[in-house]
């Protein structure tokens, strides 16, 4: 059995398997993200916003809490460990098409885990100057920026699909995978 979206429709399309995948639903019942597999790709599918938990993280960065946060940042990492669980997966694709936006931070970790980047590249039309923004991610998660972050990686051949709805920070994924060179598909 699922975990509950919280919309009995889309609850019934996956329990009856027209809509494939596992409903991974956030904590604070803002949203749901899908994650699914067929053949050797995986899929994990943003449904909403992304959302942080920041008291949640904080908790589980300083070792007071053993279970990484049920948000958006947090069910994207237990859907690359899924797929990293099952060898015959080497396709992953983080879909965004339905993805009005939100935490900058996710966008950029997810760019780093994908293609080993995580800056942001966007035109200032005032200025008419290029902008980067650099991030420094903690992919291992335990509160400190050092070396031990690159020593985090998934062994896939990674996409990013969007779509009309992605935009802002959905968008600065989509730049960046574009940017980075990672495969795209827009307007599906």
């Amino acid at each position: 059995k699922i975990a509950s979206t919280g919309d009995p429709e889309i609850d019934k399309m996956i329990e009856d398997k027209s809509v494939p995948g596992e409903a991974m639903k956030y904590a604070d019942g803002s949203g749901f993200a899908i994650y699914m597999e067929q053949g050797d790709t995986a899929m994990y599918v943003v449904t909403g916003n992304y959302d942080i938990d920041r008291a949640a993280w904080t908790a589980y960065e300083a070792g007071e809490s053993k279970e990484m946060p049920q948000d958006s940042m947090g069910t994207f990492m237990q859907a690359l460990d899924k797929a990293k669980a099952n060898p015959q997966i080497k396709n992953f694709v983080v879909n965004i098409a339905l993805c009005p936006g939100g935490e900058s931070g996710i966008s950029a970790t997810i760019s780093k885990i994908i293609s080993g980047k995580s800056y942001r590249h966007q035109f200032d039309e005032l200025s008419g100057q290029d902008e980067v923004i650099n991030y420094d991610i903690d992919l291992n998660f335990d509160g400190a920026f050092d070396e031990k972050d690159n020593e985090v990686s998934y062994p896939f051949n990674f996409a990013v699909v969007a779509a009309g709805p992605s935009y802002s920070a959905a968008n600065y994924l989509a730049n960046m995978a574009k940017d980075n060179g990672v495969p795209r598909s827009a307007n599906v």
